[in-house]
């Protein structure tokens, strides 16, 4: 059988336990490229969830940054409106500082003329009686 070139049953033992040894190593093969595609879908699975959480944090940063500007145009309109208001308080104030100034110095210009007057009136009978007494004697 040799010599016509026809297996032994020896060699065709040998190669069904080497078929049976390729067929262990492709199933063996089979289950890790299955245990890795599934791990794959897994980080993908996982890397969409994150990537909708980003998205989600993206907006709640632009919902968040546009909400900072409107606080910051209502910090800004409110101290300019204390500035306005400081201004107008300072402006009545000053005017009122004056209007209080002209009237303390009315009034002590009407108390300098009442003794004055009380003077004048004092003296006025005072001229008299001394004109009456000349007359008198």
């Amino acid at each position: 059988m040799h010599q016509v070139n026809v297996p032994t049953k020896e060699d065709v033992a040998n190669v069904a336990s080497l078929v049976i040894n390729v067929e262990e190593k492709v199933e063996l093969l089979e289950e890790q490229f299955d245990d890795r595609f599934d791990e794959l879908e897994a980080q993908q699975e996982s890397a969409s969830a994150l990537k909708k959480d980003v998205t989600k944090l993206k907006s709640d940063v632009k919902s968040l940054d546009k909400k900072l500007d409107k606080v910051l145009s209502l910090l800004e309109g409110q101290q300019k409106t204390q500035d306005e208001l400081k201004e107008t308080i300072q402006q009545q104030i000053k005017t009122q500082g004056e209007q209080l100034q002209a009237q303390l110095l009315e009034k002590q210009e009407k108390l300098a003329e009442k003794p004055k007057a009380e003077a004048k009136a004092e003296a006025k009978p005072s001229n008299a009686q001394k004109t009456e007494q000349p007359a008198r004697k």
